[in-house]
């Protein structure tokens, strides 16, 4: 490994090992360094350190449904926790309030928000009869991210993830000490905000 000493065992008398032990000391250890540093060039990689995510975080403050002409408005207070951007919400239909994840989309709106803004946002949908209840999602169009490096320039991987599953990906190059930042367009709307997550990595 790099910086590791390497010891000589010579079989002799005091004289001749103190003798032999200081040659090396100035010729084989210092080739032996240059060929660790050298090695360690060859394999040097990019060390993607992510410092900072750039996203909106909306939560759900109340929600209500009210009749409107012969249909439903179905409305939400919305507060976006997170940095400036658009933020999404679905009405969807269930056929079971405990399996909202499997509802059937309906309608939507977006728009978009400031950091610290809490606004009202509002859609309306003839309930079919075959549906029992309804949900309201939020999502957001736009997730960004800073990245910086601590190894050598190369290429590197970012991916969006949900726990375990990739929802975006995008390659760059990026140089040794360099700090960049990208950002996901796209309208997540099978995706909980909360749960996003951002990973980096060199690609080989």
């Amino acid at each position: 490994m790099n910086g590791e000493r390497r010891s000589v065992i010579v079989g002799a008398g005091t004289t001749l090992l103190t003798a032999i032990t200081g040659y090396l000391s100035t010729d084989i250890d210092d080739s032996s360094d240059d060929g660790e540093r050298a090695a360690a060039d060859e394999r040097a990689d990019p060390d993607p350190i992510i410092v900072d995510r750039i996203a909106p975080d909306p939560s759900l403050v109340w929600v209500d449904d009210e009749p409107a002409d012969g249909q439903h408005e179905f409305s939400a207070e919305i507060y976006n926790a997170g940095t400036p951007g658009t933020v999404g919400m679905t009405l969807l239909w269930l056929d079971d309030p405990e399996t909202a994840s499997n509802g059937e989309p309906a309608r939507r709106r977006e728009r978009f928000f400031e950091a610290n803004e809490r606004e009202e946002l509002s859609v309306t949908a003839l309930i079919p009869e075959e549906y029992g209840a309804y949900d309201l999602q939020l999502w957001v169009a736009e997730f960004g991210v800073e990245i910086e490096n601590d190894g050598a320039g190369g290429r590197i991987a970012v991916t969006l993830v949900e726990e375990e599953r990739t929802v975006d990906e995008t390659e760059l190059t990026i140089d040794a000490g360099e700090t960049v930042s990208l950002s996901f367009d796209g309208e997540y709307t099978d995706v909980d905000p909360a749960a996003l997550d951002l990973e980096a990595r060199p690609v080989s």
